[in-house]
């Protein structure tokens, strides 16, 4: 029987990523190496994961599978992996809910026309635009930089063509929870309620339909089984009232819950 690093080697070379330069994908193989066994552990999920949504897309639609490959072997720095990462997440994610006959007819949008991601659902098209927010290092006043970064990036998402009540803007901030938990001890739900007003007013300017802020987290099931999931932590709605993209959210969104152990935040994975 393989050991669980031989798989992983074996997964990434099939998709003919080279290992041997320093590239995104080979400094956290390094990580395997870890004598520390829960780290380890965390990573190898990491690129499990990562290996399955691929494989998943592939078998579905090869031209987004080429695409995502290409982008993760060519990520010159985090930032642009991790947001690469996080699109291949949400894709795989909608893949099963077709399998599910949940939802039909998956594709990626045409890029600076359509959201990253588009579905039907109750005989509507419905869109997905995902972004990343991270910092490189950790800024200075980083409540007050990071409150500024989501709302740069939501004003730049809002004026898109393609913001509209049938899309919804999914928000990855596990990079500044991370540093914020690490900084301040503080959760995710009394950093984003510090600045609650400035997010609720949102609302009445909301091109979108729903902004949903998701963190990834690690935690131990029922089973003692570890599991990785984007958990929603808050989301920001428009004030009409609701329509089929929240019944999506509810449907795709409602397994997602933190387990009742410890919760394990890294900065990248």
């Amino acid at each position: 029987m393989q050991d669980i690093k031989t798989l992983i080697l074996k997964g990434y070379q099939k998709f003919e990523f080279s290992l041997g330069d320093e590239s995104v994908i080979t400094k956290y193989l390094k990580y395997l190496e870890t004598p520390d066994l829960e780290i380890r552990k965390q990573v190898e999920l990491f690129h499990l994961e990562l290996l399955e949504s691929l494989i998943s897309i592939q078998e579905h639609d090869i031209k987004s599978s080429n695409r995502y490959i290409k982008n993760l072997k060519s990520s010159e720095n985090l930032r642009n992996f991790w947001g690469e990462k996080f699109e291949v997440i949400i894709h795989s994610k909608l893949i099963k809910l077709v399998d599910q006959n949940a939802i039909s007819t998956v594709r990626r949008g045409k890029d600076g026309k359509e959201p990253d991601l588009l579905f039907d659902f109750e005989n509507h098209q419905l869109g997905i635009e995902l972004t990343t927010l991270k910092f490189e290092k950790s800024p200075n006043k980083l409540e007050l930089a990071s409150f500024k970064k989501m709302m740069d990036k939501i004003s730049e998402k809002n004026n898109n063509v393609y913001a509209n009540k049938n899309t919804v803007l999914f928000i990855d901030i596990s990079n500044i929870e991370f540093l914020n938990a690490l900084m301040t001890g503080n959760s995710s739900v009394d950093f984003l309620d510090k600045y609650k007003d400035q997010l609720e007013a949102l609302s009445t300017k909301l091109n979108f339909k729903f902004i949903l802020f998701l963190e990834s987290i690690f935690y131990y099931d029922s089973m003692k089984n570890l599991k990785r999931c984007l958990n929603p932590i808050a989301g920001i709605t428009d004030n009409e009232k609701p329509n089929s993209v929240n019944r999506f959210l509810n449907l795709a969104f409602n397994d997602f819950k933190k387990g009742d152990n410890k919760i394990y935040r890294h900065q990248n994975i």
